[in-house]
Formats: C-alpha cells, structure tokens, sequence
C-alpha cells in the first residue's frame, strides 16, 4: 500500500511539472498574433489536464492520510490513487508532448522524460488494471 501510494505521488509530481511547463510554453508561443493559450481548444485541453492534476492530489492526499491515519481503506484508498494516477499521467504528459508540438519530444524540452517515467511508473508496483481489481477486492466486490 505505501509503495502504490509513493508511486501515485511520483506520478502527481511529474504530472503537476509537466502542466506548469505546458502553461508557461501556451502563454509564450504566438500564432496569428496572439498566444495559443489564447485558442478556446487549447484551453479546453488545459482544463482537462488540470482536472486531471488535481483530482490525482485529492486521491494522492487521501491515501496518505489513510496510512498515515491506519484507516480501514486504506487499501481502497492506496489502489485507487495509484490506478487513477497512471491514467491521469499518462492523459497530461500526452497532452503536454502535443501541445509543445514537434519540440514536445526533443531534448530542449524535458517533456519525453517525463513521459518516459510516467509509463515507467505506470506499471510499477501494480498496473492500472491490477490496482482496479485490489480496489474492488478491498471494496468487498
């Protein structure tokens, strides 16, 4: 439980950084004279990325508080962090390599690492799918 739990904050971590990254890049990028930022599709993408980030703190926070409590879901609450983390990552990461372009995977930008990792991560200490079915053992299903 607390490796999951280390995993889906690693997982939190990169994925915050790799949005803080994308939002400096989108409000200093122009195209057609202004920033893409600007461009309602970006900003819908943005948006979901950080419902993504934060919904990922809230499951993070409540595991930790669960081991750090020794409350009864603790287990639940392990699994389901560390499930929603590797998705959530994987989504923001994605989007970040999209939303920077061509440069998104080049070395100027440390975006590909992150990715990297997060695909990593994804599948250490449980993938999403086992860490689905340890949440529903520990649910009672």
């Amino acid at each position: 439980m607390l490796a999951a739990t280390g995993a889906a904050a690693m997982l939190f971590g990169l994925m915050s950084r790799a949005l803080e990254i994308t939002l400096d890049y989108v409000k200093a990028r122009q195209a057609f004279g202004r920033p893409i930022g600007a461009f309602q599709a970006l900003q819908h993408r943005l948006a979901e990325m950080l419902l993504r980030v934060e919904s990922t703190r809230s499951a993070v926070y409540r595991a930790a508080w669960c081991i750090d409590t020794g409350d009864a879901d603790t287990a639940l609450a392990a699994a389901a962090a560390k499930a929603y983390a590797g998705d959530a990552a994987r989504l923001v990461c994605g989007e970040s390599i999209q939303m920077h372009g061509g440069i998104g995977f080049t070395w100027e930008v440390d975006l590909h690492f992150y990715f990297k990792r997060v695909k990593t991560l994804e599948q250490l200490y449980g993938s999403t799918e086992a860490q689905l079915e340890r949440a529903l053992a520990a649910a009672g299903y």
